[in-house]
């Protein structure tokens, strides 16, 4: 089962086989909403018509191509990170510096016993 979204209306449907009748492809869904509403939820749909889970707008449900998505990441502030070093040791951006400086002694430490 894979999950995919309606391009213009953004509904999602749980997707469970791929037909070509006519040479056109659909999808073979189960509609949760429809299923509510009347009993029955399967439905078919134009393959051309849904999104993978993966290439949606989770807001929307709609396609956002890599571009737009770019476009809106550059647009963000990291606000908070946390380094982790090898060990397991992790610091907080703030303290990259002393993050840095035990990586390097890690690093060390590493070439003395390999020697």
């Amino acid at each position: 089962m894979e999950i995919m979204y309606h391009r213009k209306n953004g509904k999602r449907y749980e997707v469970y086989q791929y037909v070509v009748i006519d040479n056109h492809s659909y999808a073979l869904c189960y509609d949760t909403d429809q299923a509510g509403q009347c009993g029955q939820g399967w439905c078919r749909m134009r393959l051309k018509d849904l999104v993978p889970e993966a290439h949606a707008n989770p807001v929307t449900g709609q396609f956002m191509s890599n571009t737009a998505r770019n476009k809106a990441k550059r647009n963000l502030k990291l606000i908070h990170a946390t380094w982790q070093c090898t060990d397991g040791r992790t610091y907080d951006h703030s303290l990259i510096e002393e993050a840095i400086a035990h990586q390097q002694a890690l690093i060390e430490m590493e070439k003395e016993c390999d020697n």
